[in-house]
Formats: C-alpha cells, structure tokens, sequence
C-alpha cells in the first residue's frame, strides 16, 4: 500500500477505515485523514474537498482533525456524507467543564440537519504515552458532557469516539496476550462502555512501520504481504495480527467488548514516502 500522497501542494494521508467484523474486516470502506492544520500550501477548502471527489471515487469517509467551519461546508458540497470531526486534545479539558460541547454541537448541526453522518472524535490519542497523562482525567468527563450537548440538541444520532494510539498496549506480541498499559486500563475501560451503551465504534491508529524500524519484524509482514504463524495460529499479515492482539485487550477489560458490541474501526495507518 501507498498511504502518503502527493496533490497540488498540499498532502493527505490515505486511510483505511475497516470495520473489524472478522478476524480483519469484512464491511470495509476507505477514506482520507485530512490534516488541515499541516498543509505546506494549503489549497481553498472546496478545492481541495472536489480533488479528494474526482480523484477518488472509492472514497467515502473523511476524516478532519478539527471541525473547521469551512472544511465541513466543502466536503458538504463535494458530496461527502460520512466525516469524522475531531476535537483536539488541548480543547478536552474545555469539553468536560463548561459550555463547550454546546459550541461544537452548534457548529455541527446544520450539516447534520442536511444529512451529513458525523461521528465526533474526542481527543485524538490523548492516552499516548508522550503526553504522560496528561489528558487522562479529562476524557471521561469530555465524553460525557459531549454526549449530554448532544441530547439536548436533539442530534443523539451522532456517534462519539476516541481514535486511540496503538502505543496504548503494553503487549501485542503473542496477539492472544494482548493487554493495555496498566496506567491506562480503567480510563479505557470506561470509555469504551460508553462507546458501547451509544453502539460507537473503537478508533484505533497503528502503524506497522513502527514496529518494522524497531528491527524485529520482516519487511513484507509488515507490509502486509507474507503471513506469519504464532502459536499454531496463521495471520494473514501484521495488521491482522496486531488487530487481534488490540480485540484481547478489550475482552480483557470486559467480556462484553466482543465484535457485535464495539466494531473496531482503524482510523489511521500509513507509510512514510
């Protein structure tokens, strides 16, 4: 796969967005993360929104890191019904005490009211070893005020979740052993039942490569073109086997994080170019 592209000076990163309804998705659907904020030369949001439709026709999700007004509008007349809009995690602790989730739900509204299918991404890895807790006490409290502004706007169709850092487990390696950080076991606990009582979707980002640099892993598992046998298991690739890996770290926290309940969703991958 090639995740990273190149258009008219500005670059996006291709994703995959897969439901995880088997051992690695079968209800599949691609998309874009669309990272307004890190564009070199940065294109008119319409522009750059009718690029993503003419160029792409396979894509149908899009993914922002932020719920910019003018980016929303032109994804809206691009065509584009599903989005993902995030906020980010230095607006979290905003979110969980004051009027702030009223704000973003009054942005959101009348792109939902034109039938536009937004989930709303809490924090963006805020859980990431690199912020040292930083966010941790926050997310509860965040999702929780999201989800009451979201209710009271009348707009409880909208889906909430939390894409997650696959850093945030400790072990991936047997996949049947694997297990989050201890530090950050209950804070996922809990958003994942809220997640599950909303029927949301669990976000996860992981990158292969990583794993690949770190200098234990083949190339072409990693790229997902060879399988790889542990413990008298076969996985077609390392994503698959990292996904597997990620589903017993659920069950671990709660037997009732089985696939019917709380689909995984990867919400971001790549490759560096």
């Amino acid at each position: 796969f090639r995740y990273l592209l190149q258009m008219s000076g500005f670059r996006v990163l291709l994703i995959i967005l897969m439901m995880m309804t088997g051992r690695l998705g079968v209800d599949a659907y691609v998309g874009f993360n669309l990272a307004t904020r890190l564009q070199r030369k940065p294109l008119p949001p319409l522009d750059a929104a009718k690029i993503l439709k003419s160029n792409y026709s396979h894509l149908t999700h899009i993914k922002l890191f932020d719920y910019n007004e003018a980016y929303l509008s032109a994804l809206h007349e691009a065509g584009f019904k599903n989005v993902v809009v995030s906020v980010p995690n230095v607006e979290l602790a905003q979110l969980a005490g004051g009027d702030h989730a009223k704000h973003v739900t009054e942005i959101l509204s009348p792109y939902v009211d034109s039938g536009m299918h937004v989930t709303i991404a809490v924090g963006n890895e805020p859980l990431a070893p690199w912020y040292g807790g930083a966010f941790r006490d926050l997310l509860v409290p965040a999702l929780t005020s999201m989800r009451a502004a979201l209710l009271a706007k009348g707009m409880g169709s909208v889906h909430l979740t939390v894409p997650l850092s696959f850093e945030s487990l400790s072990v991936s390696y047997p996949p049947a052993a694997g297990e989050f950080r201890a530090d950050a076991q209950d804070v996922i606990r809990s958003v994942c039942r809220i997640l599950r009582n909303h029927s949301s979707s669990f976000f996860i980002n992981n990158y292969p490569f990583f794993a690949h640099r770190s200098g234990d892993v083949p190339l072409d598992y990693a790229l997902l073109q060879t399988s790889h046998t542990v413990d008298d298991f076969t996985y077609a690739n390392m994503m698959e086997a990292q996904m597997v890996a990620l589903r017993n770290a659920l069950l671990k926290l709660d037997h009732d994080f089985v696939r019917a309940n709380l689909p995984i969703v990867l919400g971001e991958t790549g490759w560096p170019t």
